[in-house]
C-alpha cells in the first residue's frame, strides 16, 4: 500500500505516543513536546536506503510521494497527480499539482515525473514506451498497448524523485515531497523524521517519529502491552 501516513499507522506501530495537542479554534497543531514512536521492527525496516516491504511501508511511504494513492477500500485517489484523462487509448495525462517542494526545497514539476520513470523505476518503461511533458504541470505517459491497470500499479510502487538533486551520483539522502523528512539514523538502532513544515497536504499530527530495533522478544510483547495501555488510557 502506498502513502500511509503515520498517524493512520499509530494502532499497528505505536509503542509511545505523548504531548500532541490540537487547537481546535484556528485548526493548527501545536506540541507540548516532540513526540516519537518505537516501532517493533527488524533492522531492515528502520534503514531508510533499503529498499523491501516493511521499509516502504514504514519509512518511504512518508518520506516519498506518488502520482496516485490508494485510499482504505484501495481506491484511486489523487496525490501528487490532482487528476488524469486518457485522450485515447494509448494515453494517459496526468495534471499535476502547484506549489510541491521537496525537502531540499527543488520545485515539483514534470521534469521529475519523468526521470523517475525513465532513470530510477525503468522497470515501468516496458510499459511506458514514451513520456511526454507538455507543461511544467502536465505530462503524457503512452504505453505499447492499451493498460487499464496503470493507476493500480503507480499506487503500489511508485515515488517522485527530484532529478535535479539525484543528478548528483555523490546525492544518496532520500528526498521527497512527502509529510516527512529523514533527519537522522542509526544503522541497526533507529531511523528518525521529522514534520516537513512545507508539506503540500495536511499536516501530520506527530511532529517526530523514532524507529527503533527492540530487539529481545520479551522486551517487545511488554512493549507492544504498554503501547495498548497507552492508547486505551
Amino acid at each position: 500500500m502506498k502513502h500511509i501516513p503515520l498517524y493512520s499507522l499509530i494502532l499497528t506501530i505505536l509503542l509511545i505516543l505523548s504531548g500532541c495537542i490540537t487547537n481546535q479554534n484556528n485548526n493548527t497543531t501545536t506540541y507540548e513536546k516532540d513526540v516519537y514512536i518505537h516501532a517493533v521492527i527488524t533492522n531492515d525496516s528502520i534503514y531508510p536506503f533499503r529498499i523491501i516491504s516493511e521499509n516502504i511501508l514504514l519509512i518511504f511511504t512518508n518520506i516519498f510521494d506518488g502520482l496516485v494513492e490508494f485510499d482504505e477500500f484501495f481506491g484511486i485517489q489523487p496525490d501528487l497527480a490532482d487528476s488524469w484523462t486518457n485522450p485515447d487509448h494509448y494515453t494517459w495525462r496526468f495534471n499535476l499539482r502547484h506549489n510541491v517542494q521537496f525537502h531540499n526545497g527543488d520545485p515539483f514539476t514534470a521534469e521529475d515525473v519523468k526521470f523517475s520513470i525513465e532513470e530510477i523505476y525503468i522497470s515501468y518503461t516496458t510499459i511506458i514506451k514514451e513520456v511526454t511533458i507538455k507543461d511544467n504541470y502536465t505530462i503524457d505517459f503512452i504505453t505499447y498497448n492499451p493498460y487499464p491497470r496503470l493507476l493500480q500499479l503507480l499506487a503500489q510502487n511508485f515515488y517522485v524523485l527530484p532529478h535535479q538533486y539525484y543528478q548528483n551520483p555523490e546525492n544518496y539522502w532520500p528526498i521527497g515531497t512527502g509529510p516527512y523528512q529523514l533527519t537522522d539514523y542509526a544503522e541497526n538502532n533507529y531511523t528518525t523524521l521529522e514534520q516537513f513544515n512545507n508539506y503540500w497536504g495536511e499536516q501530520p499530527r506527530i511532529k517526530t517519529v523514532v524507529f527503533k530495533i527492540i530487539e529481545n522478544a520479551d522486551e517487545r510483547v511488554d512493549a507492544l502491552h504498554q503501547a495498548w495501555l497507552t492508547v486505551l488510557t
